[in-house]
C-alpha cells in the first residue's frame, strides 16, 4: 500500500514536472488530458444559472490550473462546457498551468494561491474570480459577477487595456 502512494505521488510530481508554470491553449489542454475529455461529455450544465451568465466583448479570462490539482479536475470541465456552450472564444482565454508550488511571477501578481482560479478582466481590470471550489454549481458562482447588469466596481486594482498577461 506504501507503494502505491509513493507511485500516485511520482507521477503526480511527474505531471507537475512537465508543465511547469507555462501558458497553454484551452483547445491543446483538452487534446492532451483524457480526464478532461471524459468529464466534459458528462457534464450537465445547471440549468437554473446557466442563463445568467453573460460575458462582454471587452471581457478576457485568465486561467490558473493545475493538471495534477483534484480541484481544477472537478470544476475545470464544467467552465470548459460553459464555454463551449456560450460561444466564448477558447483561443482567446489565458490559462497558465501552475506546477504543485503554485508559484510564477503572474500567478503573484493576481494574488493566487489556490487552484484552480479564474479571473474574469474586464480592460484589463478585475471584474471577478472563483477560486478552488463552488458551493452550489459554477454558474451559479460565475452568475454573482456576470450578469448582464453587473459592474466592474468590484475591483479596485486597474491594469492597462493593452495589457496582456506575460508569459513565464
Amino acid at each position: 500500500m506504501k507503494y502505491i502512494g509513493l507511485i500516485l505521488v511520482s507521477l503526480s510530481l511527474l505531471s507537475a514536472k512537465e508543465n511547469p508554470n507555462k501558458r497553454v491553449s484551452m483547445n491543446d489542454f483538452f487534446n492532451q488530458n483524457s480526464w478532461l475529455q471524459e468529464a466534459v461529455f458528462s457534464y450537465v450544465p445547471d440549468i437554473e444559472y446557466f442563463d445568467m451568465v453573460e460575458m462582454k466583448p471587452r471581457q478576457k479570462w485568465l486561467v490558473f490550473a493545475g493538471d495534477w490539482c483534484s480541484d481544477t479536475k472537478e470544476l475545470f470541465p464544467a467552465f470548459f462546457v460553459l464555454a463551449m456552450h456560450k460561444g466564448w472564444l477558447l483561443e482567446e482565454m489565458d490559462l497558465y498551468l501552475l506546477g504543485m508550488d503554485k508559484k510564477s511571477t503572474l500567478a503573484k501578481k493576481y494574488g493566487v494561491t489556490s487552484l484552480p482560479t479564474f479571473i474574469l478582466l474586464e480592460n484589463g481590470k478585475e471584474i471577478g474570480r472563483v477560486v478552488e471550489r463552488v458551493d452550489v454549481s459554477l454558474e451559479h458562482a460565475l452568475s454573482a459577477f456576470m450578469k448582464p447588469e453587473a459592474t466592474s466596481e468590484s475591483n479596485d486594482e486597474q491594469l492597462p487595456a493593452s495589457e496582456t498577461p506575460d508569459e513565464e
